[in-house]
């Protein structure tokens, strides 16, 4: 099973609510056999998406970490710090 995987910071926005102005958050893509894509960012547990292609899945990547952080807000619950990062080595 090959798959593509690709390492993104996805900075997500929103001062109208009281949530932090701007965070970067990892995010991890990969490709399906199927041609489908898939996201999950390590910092934000059980947080992910999926798209039939690689726009779609971010547009529904940064969705589901926006409408995480306002369910975490409405619990009175901290939002995680960014902590993970991605780089890249030649071999």
């Amino acid at each position: 099973m090959e798959r593509l995987g690709q390492a993104h910071s996805l900075t997500t926005t929103n001062s109208q609510n009281g949530l932090p102005a701007m965070n970067d958050y990892l995010v991890i893509y990969e490709q399906g056999e199927d041609g489908g894509w898939g996201a999950h960012a390590p910092d934000l547990q059980g947080v992910f998406a999926l798209g039939v292609t690689r726009g779609e899945c971010e547009d529904r990547m940064r969705g589901a970490i926006q409408l995480h952080f306002e369910l975490l807000h409405e619990e009175g619950s901290e939002i995680p710090v960014p902590v993970h990062s991605a780089g890249y080595i030649a071999a």
